[in-house]
């Protein structure tokens, strides 16, 4: 909640903080109500069924609003349910099987001319918060509307107009801000976004309609506000771009990755050629003077390296002079390799 004031004397705002109180909340530990169902129950449940009892009793003060709070008081257990569930994960759906029932006495002994059904919520936590943050929105909103109207028609002091002007314009920049996209319109009765046409994510300028306030009359502005992207566009871009870049990856893989089948006819198409030399080099070998040639530069060779086995049994202390020509074309090939 902001700083403004006017903000914690609004009906759905003022019922969140009252159910929240902790004070006045534990003569309830005495209620014959309470020890009749909790008596061996762990603290933080206990904690939690004392609160409901004092929560129930200012429910029943709420006569013109019994639909919203009862609503409301759900909301206000599903949210301890989750926290209950956390604080005693190994004991929470024994122990809160005691909650629940003490809902259902409650709710008959001491509210028995209105009653509020447990209507528990299956929805994501970010989802339910979401509906009630709108849902309290809405409720505000129009409380602030039918005061400045009523204001206006005895032409008294306008706070409420001023206050609802600052308070939707103060909203909508939540709202908007808060969410990126929202999903397509549609009949989940649970749907987050959506409340009624006049209390829905889908269409932000009837939801946070802009005002105008001339003598007794009071205008809405149906435009200027900018509207929430849906999912699915952002959903098809990203799409778009998704196989965009996947194609790339795939033209990548083929150019660099080959399969074994393909590598493997690779080596044979190039082996052919080699094959198909080696008869006529030993045709050359042996039936022509390319073979004598050749034999005579093998044999030449031979004698070569037998002379260089006998020139490096010499030691340090005998003329090297003799070897430097022998050894220079050696000694180039090592000073111009480089490792790879």
């Amino acid at each position: 909640m902001s700083n403004n004031e006017y903000e914690k004397d609004l009906p759905a705002n003022k019922f969140a903080t009252e159910l929240n109180e902790k004070n006045k909340s534990d003569i309830y530990y005495e209620s014959a109500l309470f020890n009749d169902i909790m008596p061996s129950a762990e603290k933080e449940t206990k904690f939690i069924g004392v609160m409901l009892i004092k929560n129930f009793l200012i429910f029943k003060e709420k006569k013109k609003e019994w639909n919203k709070r009862c609503n409301d008081l759900n909301h206000w257990l599903d949210l301890k349910k989750l926290e209950h569930s956390k604080s005693l994960p190994d004991k929470h759906i024994q122990e809160w099987q005691l909650v629940e029932e003490l809902w259902i006495r409650t709710n008959k002994d001491r509210v028995p001319e209105t009653g509020c059904e447990r209507n528990p919520s299956n929805e994501k936590l970010p989802n339910m918060v979401k509906r009630y943050e709108l849902e309290h929105f809405c409720e505000n909103r129009d409380f602030l509307k039918n005061k400045c109207q009523e204001i206006h028609t005895k032409k008294h002091e306008d706070k409420y107009c001023k206050n609802l002007s600052i308070y939707v314009d103060q909203e909508y920049s939540k709202f908007l801000t808060k969410e990126k996209c929202i999903p397509d319109k549609n009949s989940n009765p649970y749907n987050p976004f959506y409340i009624s046409d006049e209390c829905s994510l889908h269409d932000m300028s009837k939801t946070f309609p802009r005002y105008e306030f001339n003598n007794d009359n009071i205008s809405e502005i149906y435009e200027g506000r900018t509207a929430i992207t849906p999912c699915s566009q952002n959903k098809d871009l990203l799409q778009n771009l998704g196989s965009e870049e996947a194609s790339a990856s795939l033209t990548f893989e083929s150019a660099e990755i080959q399969s074994p089948s393909l590598r493997t006819n690779n080596v044979l198409y190039g082996s052919l050629p080699i094959l198909g030399v080696f008869p006529f080099l030993f045709y050359l070998y042996r039936f022509t003077s390319f073979g004598s040639l050749l034999r005579a530069r093998i044999m030449k060779t031979d004698m070569i390296k037998r002379d260089i086995d006998e020139l490096g049994s010499y030691t340090l202390s005998d003329d090297t002079s003799k070897i430097i020509d022998t050894n220079f074309d050696s000694e180039q090939y090592y000073l111009s390799y480089e490792p790879t």
